[in-house]
């Protein structure tokens, strides 16, 4: 009885905590355009929102896929219903902030069948106090755990022999943020492995009705399913054409020493030609490809294991950040919770999930700085944090050498003892 008095004291705490911190001043070009999509939601109807175009404010349209738009226009209405104005800046965090819960509570739904009460609790409680996760939702205001949240229930279903169901919510997942379609692959590798192909296309017609369901409501408002690929799809591609939009990863490494000649740190287009007409973007993709390719064969000796499934994923939510161009320092997110789920079954993800907690953390505070310190305080941060960046990204490839290394070299027994010797240090 002691121990559950303990446990709701804690949770009321993380609560608390969690909800106060969205009053934090997030990243103001993010929250200032989800606060115009809002007002376009108000004056056009949510529905017609993907081909407004009002002169003089960027963007223009949500570039972010249907289901992100139905959340915030549900929210835009309850909010204007509650308090006849548009909604504030701490109250745009409160759907990602939630969803974190949400997520938590899937983390501990999974965990306690496996594991003790108190283990399940402090791994989905660290989770909700995880500096990435809660300086992302909290105070900058990102929407990553939105999509997120399905993906973990699909893990969930998937586990529990419900192959339809699962790829319902991973479809659910990409069409709230795109980068939840990373997994689709994976997905459909275990599908065919553990159910057969039947299943497998099965599983095709239910992702199909599902984004037809979706997507139903913009296609009777006379809005093709073109445009939302344009609006969500190709803009965002060529959004941001650069090797790293601050990500800590491989290419920011590329970014400083191309760089190194000046004075100071310029964005690189990924368009420019490397080798034989390739660009860098290719190369990064290519690499993308190739890292993917190395799982699915390590997963193909291993899909009875559902942990070595989780672990596949988590794998490519890192490989993602890692590798291919163009990548923001967010991209990190479901990392963290795809983690969570086998911490205590994966020990070589232990202090890899403690310091990517710590480097990921440093990468948010590099691009927004303690938004309530002074302005003179908030360079110092950044000017620390680029100095440190180097020093991360090379921490981030030993981590990248290391699991490539487990993926190739895990299962041969000669190759053991120095792997286990590797993964104690």
């Amino acid at each position: 009885m002691e121990n559950k008095k303990i446990f709701w004291l804690i949770l009321s705490i993380v609560i608390i905590l969690r909800f106060a911190l969205i009053f934090l001043p997030g990243h103001q070009y993010d929250l200032s355009t989800h606060q115009k999509w809002s007002r376009d939601i108000l004056k056009y109807g949510v529905f017609s929102i993907y081909k407004i175009a009002d002169p003089g404010s960027k963007p223009i349209y949500p570039n972010l896929p249907p289901i992100w738009i139905y959340i915030l226009g549900g929210f835009t209405y309850l909010y204007y219903l509650l308090f006849n104005s548009i909604i504030s800046q701490p109250a745009l965090k409160i759907p990602g902030v939630f969803a974190d819960f949400l997520t938590a509570y899937l983390i501990f739904y999974f965990l306690k069948r496996k594991v003790s009460f108190k283990s399940a609790f402090l791994i989905s409680t660290f989770y909700l106090l995880n500096p990435f996760v809660l300086y992302n939702s909290s105070v900058w205001g990102q929407l990553d755990s939105l999509y997120v949240l399905p993906l973990i229930a699909s893990l969930i279903f998937l586990e529990k022999n419900k192959p339809l169901t699962s790829v319902f919510f991973l479809t659910l997942s990409f069409l709230t943020k795109l980068q939840g379609i990373i997994f689709l692959p994976l997905f459909l590798f275990f599908i065919l492995k553990k159910f057969g192909f039947k299943k497998l296309i099965f599983s095709l017609f239910v992702i199909l009705i599902t984004i037809i369901f979706i997507i139903l409501p913009l296609l009777l408002n006379h809005i093709s399913p073109l445009l939302i690929l344009e609006r969500t799809w190709f803009v965002s591609y060529h959004l941001v054409p650069f090797l790293s939009v601050n990500a800590f990863n491989f290419w920011w490494i590329i970014q400083i020493l191309i760089s190194f000649k000046s004075n100071y740190l310029f964005f690189v287009n990924d368009s420019l030609p490397f080798l034989n007409g390739i660009n860098y973007k290719m190369i990064g993709l290519i690499l993308f490809a190739l890292s993917y390719l190395l799982v699915l064969l390590w997963l193909n000796k291993r899909f009875k294991d559902f942990n070595d499934f989780i672990f596949s994923n988590a794998l490519i939510s890192f490989f993602f950040f890692f590798l291919p161009t163009e990548m923001h320092e967010r991209y990190l997110f479901p990392f963290f919770a795809l983690t969570s789920l086998i911490l205590i079954f994966k020990k070589i993800f232990k202090k890899i999930y403690i310091f990517l907690s710590l480097t990921g953390f440093l990468n948010l505070v590099y691009v927004l700085p303690f938004t309530f310190l002074s302005r003179k305080i908030q360079l110092l941060i950044v000017s620390i944090t680029f100095g440190l960046s180097l020093a991360i990204c090379l921490y981030h490839l030993l981590i990248f050498l290391y699991l490539i290394f487990h993926l190739t070299f895990a299962n041969q027994r000669e190759y053991e003892k120095s792997f286990n010797r590797f993964a104690n240090l």
